[in-house]
């Protein structure tokens, strides 16, 4: 009810010698609170918001680049099209999904990208951005179905496994709506291939 509060991992004080997460004490600073999504729906108490500090950085050294070396950067990878609460930190260890805090060092971390962040602070840093565009139709816009049936034709005994991979990389219910792909490169530089309409 003060405010925005940093989570925190601390040694967990019911449990010594294991990890927890902690909210601070003290509500966020007003330099982070400048951090939170522009488009966040109105919060509740204990609502969850995931902000990346280092993101504006990343664009703006895009941006610094692209200025001396005209060029894009493109990103795929999953999360949502818009700003959501929760936390979307996880741990994957040999692919399945673990604690976190339980083994540091002994899993890869992961979290969503927030898509729309990224597409402001492209905006903002006066780049153009193409997308965010679902995975399935960037890489059907790309050819991959017909790419699929030349590797088929070729090598007709991998013909069910194509198609399996394919369904997982562009089918909705798998990879092809969660995961996006997004683009932001120097100004004039045209439409990228994957994202024309």
């Amino acid at each position: 009810a003060d405010g925005w509060h940093e989570r925190l991992i601390a040694e967990d004080p019911e449990h010594p010698g294991h990890l927890a997460f902690i909210l601070s004490e003290a509500p966020i600073s007003k330099a982070d609170q400048a951090l939170l999504p522009q488009d966040m729906p109105a919060p509740k108490d204990g609502d969850l918001i995931e902000v990346h500090p280092g993101l504006a950085q990343m664009v703006d050294s895009l941006r610094d680049r692209f200025s001396d070396h005209p060029g894009a950067a493109l990103f795929i990878d999953y999360g949502p099209d818009g700003t959501e609460f929760g936390d979307t930190f996880q741990a994957l260890h040999k692919h399945k999904k673990v604690d976190p805090l339980a083994e540091p060092g002994a899993a890869d971390l992961t979290a969503r990208v927030n898509f729309a962040a990224l597409k402001d602070l492209g905006e903002q840093a006066r780049l153009d951005v193409h997308g965010p565009s679902p995975q399935g139709m960037f890489l059907s816009r790309l050819g991959l179905e017909v790419r699929a049936v030349s590797l088929s034709r070729a090598r007709p005994e991998a013909k069910p496994k194509l198609a399996r991979q394919l369904h997982r990389l562009t089918d909705e219910q798998q990879m092809g709506t969660l995961f996006k792909a997004i683009c932001l490169q120097a100004t004039g530089l045209g439409t990228p291939l994957g994202f024309e309409a």
